[in-house]
């Protein structure tokens, strides 16, 4: 006889192999992971160079662009994947080990999976090239990205919840997010922006995720106003929401089927 824990770990595992081979079904898939975000940096870097040749407080747009894409790609495709996971998994659900839950921790360990190895192939290569990336705090670096995978996580399936009763949640939910590209401070810093404007971004903790990586990176970036303690918070808050939206709703996810 298993546990419920040994049965869920089990479960988990057989959904993420299942996860993998779906998504990346060719060599080229598993390159895309990476490719994808360095291509975005890199076009940026060639807007901007034609802007500018110093970067942003004398880094280098590679090294400034590369930690807000990251992020963000991460983040809203967590967000993304709320309805989407109960599309692709609804077959599943009519075995009763297996349970919605399974499914958004499964996405949610992918794409932080995705993170971490997309951060490294990165990093290393400009490293390579001749950048220098200090890491001045790697622990505050990883609890940036937890802090980002909690609250994808939590809204996730908050969305995955709403998209119960309105089909088309996640073509509005990809019209949400668009718009953070422009306002979380990717393709330019907060010390920008006139100090009288700055409580209206930090409302984003996407500012402050942003900002903070590249603080834990770099020793000489200045980014103020910036708390880590606002972003533990909000991303406290958005997955204990999403959990309690979860414990209301997961009967109507497998009923959905």
């Amino acid at each position: 006889m298993r546990t419920s824990w040994q049965i869920q770990q089990a479960v988990i595992k057989a959904l993420f192999i299942r996860e993998i081979k779906t998504r990346f079904a060719t060599p080229l898939g598993y390159a895309w992971a990476v490719l994808g975000p360095f291509l975005q940096v890199m076009v940026l870097v060639i807007i901007f160079s034609f802007i500018s040749r110093n970067g942003y407080q004398g880094l280098a747009f590679a090294l400034f662009f590369t930690p807000g894409i990251l992020l963000l790609n991460f983040f809203t495709q967590q967000v993304n994947n709320g309805s989407a996971t109960i599309q692709a998994n609804k077959g599943l659900f009519n075995y009763k080990q297996v349970k919605p839950f399974d499914a958004f921790v499964t996405r949610a360990l992918i794409e932080f999976a995705l993170l971490l190895v997309s951060s490294v192939v990165i990093f290393s290569g400009f490293i390579w090239y001749g950048y220098e990336v200090p890491v001045v705090d790697p622990l505050t670096l990883m609890a940036i990205f937890c802090c980002m995978a909690a609250m994808g996580f939590g809204f996730s399936i908050l969305f995955g919840c709403i998209s119960l009763y309105f089909r088309d949640m996640n073509k509005i939910v990809s019209l949400m997010t668009r718009p953070l590209f422009f306002i979380s401070c990717i393709i330019y810093p907060l010390i920008v922006i006139p100090s009288e404007y700055h409580y209206l971004f930090l409302w984003n903790p996407l500012v402050h995720a942003v900002e903070l990586a590249r603080v834990s990176l770099y020793p000489y970036y200045i980014a103020p106003g910036v708390n880590i303690g606002y972003l533990f918070f909000v991303s406290l808050s958005v997955s204990f929401l999403g959990v309690l939206a979860y414990r209301r709703h997961w009967q109507q996810m497998v009923a959905s089927r």
